[in-house]
């Protein structure tokens, strides 16, 4: 098999990025000021790489620099190019300043997702060189002050053990699908006529416990919120959800939030907490302001 003969690229990010510059401005002269460069170190980039390239890549029209059809076309693939060394060199610079180039989020399922990709939103914009490593599960408990496998967690507290931030509470509520047996019921109902049936419980069996209080009887366990909903929507058994995630479904009378004679409604305290604040740089403190954004 025949070798592959190593090749060197005969232009320079740097010329395409004068070139665009050149475009966007309109003219060589506003390149030059915007770039901090002569006028004359423009023209001389954009001669060699239109040398380079081997074909014209601009032409003047009036008193503007436009692209040809063939610059036109190149500019276009080479342009992502461009804005890739651009995020690349944000990126160095910020972990040149000690800044952290990955965040570790571990965060409760039950957390309300419209607050959590409102804050990722906004750390993507301030931090883009960030990467976010999230990890969801269901009833977490709040990782040991010692545990430096997080950055951030959002998790429910410790009984006689707080160290976090109220960040939420929680509402889960009994319901049933409207053609579930339960959901016609008028009276109050029992813990026994709740055994009767299938019970739809959300919990990471890895991490949780049984839920207290929880009634007898056959039970289905779900890792996630959506698995969960969807078996209730199916009309297969009841289940106590967050009220945040069906709202539209009891608006629409698609689920019907049961009638208990006791616990129809749950509570879950959520807490936020840095895994070390003393030394949390800024891309952690400012997510963390973020999802406090709100708190109950």
């Amino acid at each position: 098999m025949e070798a592959t003969v190593a090749q060197v690229p005969k232009t320079t990010v740097e010329q395409w990025a004068i070139l665009r510059a050149v475009v966007e401005l309109g003219t060589y002269a506003q390149a030059a000021e915007t770039l901090h460069r002569s006028q004359s170190s423009i023209s001389y980039a954009i001669t060699n790489l239109q040398h380079a390239a081997g074909v014209q890549l601009l032409q003047i029209e009036g008193r503007r620099a436009v692209l040809t059809e063939a610059g036109r076309a190149l500019l276009a693939e080479v342009e992502p190019l461009i804005d890739d060394f651009l995020r690349i060199e944000q990126r160095a610079s910020a972990v040149g300043h000690g800044e952290r180039v990955v965040l570790r989020l571990l965060v409760d399922s039950v957390f309300p997702k419209p607050r959590l990709l409102a804050a990722l939103r906004r750390l993507a914009e301030v931090h883009p060189h960030v990467d976010v490593r999230l990890r969801e599960a269901v009833r977490l408990p709040m990782p040991e002050p010692t545990d430096r496998t997080y950055d951030i967690a959002i998790a429910q507290p410790v009984i006689g053990a707080r160290y976090g931030k109220r960040v939420a509470d929680v509402d889960l509520i009994a319901v049933a699908a409207k053609g579930h047996p339960l959901a016609h019921r008028t009276r109050p109902i029992s813990r026994a006529t709740l055994a009767r049936h299938l019970r739809i419980e959300i919990r990471d069996l890895e991490l949780s416990a049984p839920t207290k209080g929880q009634t007898g009887g056959k039970a289905w366990h779900m890792s996630t919120i959506d698995s969960a909903l969807g078996v209730v929507r199916e009309g297969l058994g009841y289940s106590w959800l967050p009220r945040h995630s069906i709202q539209g479904d009891l608006e629409r009378g698609d689920l019907v939030e049961l009638s208990l004679s006791e616990g129809g409604e749950r509570r879950i305290p959520l807490d936020l907490c840095l895994a070390d604040h003393e030394s949390a740089d800024g891309a952690v403190l400012f997510l963390g302001e973020a999802l406090m954004m709100h708190a109950e």
